[in-house]
């Protein structure tokens, strides 16, 4: 059987797919995703987890959120793309690339 893991998006309530998530790997550790798929902060924490990233995925997401999604002062959007990419890309992701992956992530608009 495949594990799929559908990850929707949200914002800064991302939290709760997140504490669901390290819920999961706690309670089964040996469940693992065959694919995953992500929307907006749900790409963000399926490319967490398809990079085989370990670690609190919870406290990676409150000690980011604030920086992710800091909002622009006057007109949408109401989040600064490149600050929000800058950021993961620094902090959180190291420069990683998508060939990076170890298991496949969609991520869908």
């Amino acid at each position: 059987m495949k594990n799929i893991f559908v990850i929707s998006g949200g914002g800064v309530r991302g939290i709760i797919p997140a504490k669901a998530l390290m819920e999961l790997r706690e309670k089964n550790p040996d469940v693992k995703p065959d694919l995953i798929i992500g929307t907006s902060v749900g790409a963000i924490l399926g490319a967490y987890l398809a990079l085989g990233m370990e670690g609190d995925l919870c406290k990676v997401f409150r000690d980011s959120a604030g920086e992710i999604f800091q909002k622009k002062k006057f007109f949408p959007p109401k989040y600064s793309l490149d600050n929000a990419v800058k950021f993961l890309d620094e902090n959180i992701f190291y420069g990683k690339t998508c060939g990076d992956f170890k298991v496949p992530l969609v991520i869908s608009a």
